[in-house]
């Protein structure tokens, strides 16, 4: 969620004395600029609730982060920007996927050629490959057989694709980051 002032709102009055009087009335200058339950989409009519993520409540989001302590909005962390990367970096979209831990990409920014990393189970099926934009559009596919490793030519201009990776089993989603 994270925290925000009235003051810094309010530019502190910015010359106009009814404002600045009003910032000097106030017993509180820090509020709750969004509330976590609302952050993370947690039907809870007591928002004033502390989240319990595992315990009644539940948010359709599959991943987090939630500071132990208020921070202030849009600060970026130490912490926070390791989620982030973490979340922009690692191989695949949610912990849902059933094929999530068959596939790994070798590295992540890629550059020129990459390898995908798959479970022996993986091996000898037929791979689906499919590249997506970030809107959305497909900009590429091809098909490969399943071994321990396959090396891919990544023939897109810098940015982040998603590569949808399907068998007869059922597909999962690879985030990867084009250098």
């Amino acid at each position: 969620g994270g925290t925000s002032r009235f003051s810094d709102a309010l530019e502190g009055g910015g010359g106009n004395p009814i404002i600045e009087a009003f910032i000097e009335a106030l017993n509180q200058d820090e509020f709750c600029f969004i509330p976590t339950l609302s952050a993370l989409a947690i039907d809870e009519p007591d928002w004033f609730a502390p989240v319990d993520i595992g315990g009644s409540q539940s948010s359709p989001f599959v991943n987090f982060y939630i500071p132990p302590t208020n921070e202030d909005h849009v600060t970026v962390t130490a912490e926070s920007a390791a989620f982030a990367i973490e979340e922009i970096l690692q191989g695949s979209l949610g912990t849902t996927d059933l094929l999530a831990s068959a596939f790994q990409l070798s590295n992540n920014p890629v550059s020129g050629n990459f390898e995908i990393l798959m479970e022996p189970s993986m091996h000898g099926k037929v791979l689906n490959l499919q590249w997506f934009s970030l809107a959305g559009q497909l900009v590429g596919q091809a098909t490969a057989k399943g071994a321990a490793s396959i090396s891919l030519t990544v023939p897109f201009s810098s940015g982040v694709y998603l590569l949808r990776v399907g068998t007869d089993v059922g597909a999962t989603t690879l985030k990867v980051v084009v250098r």
